[in-house]
């Protein structure tokens, strides 16, 4: 168990703590486990931009040479 500072008080926390005893602030796992959980989100989010970027490119083409999207002409 380490001590760190918080990053809103600057008062001392150990680094398993839940929360800083002096302003309630997350500690430092906490704070570890909210980022993981966001960047989790973020990958998902652009794993599927790039699915749908794929499919986009892969068969509009393929379905405008069948002629079965009109693009108002």
């Amino acid at each position: 168990m380490a001590l760190v500072s918080c990053h809103i008080c600057n008062s001392p926390v150990a680094d398993d703590a839940p929360n800083c005893m002096k302003c309630g602030t997350p500690g430092p796992k906490q704070q570890r486990k909210k980022n993981l959980i966001k960047n989790m989100r973020l990958l998902a989010f652009v794993a599927v931009l790039v699915v749908l970027g794929y499919a986009w490119f892969v068969f509009i083409p393929e379905i405008q040479q069948q002629g079965l999207l009109n693009n108002g002409g």
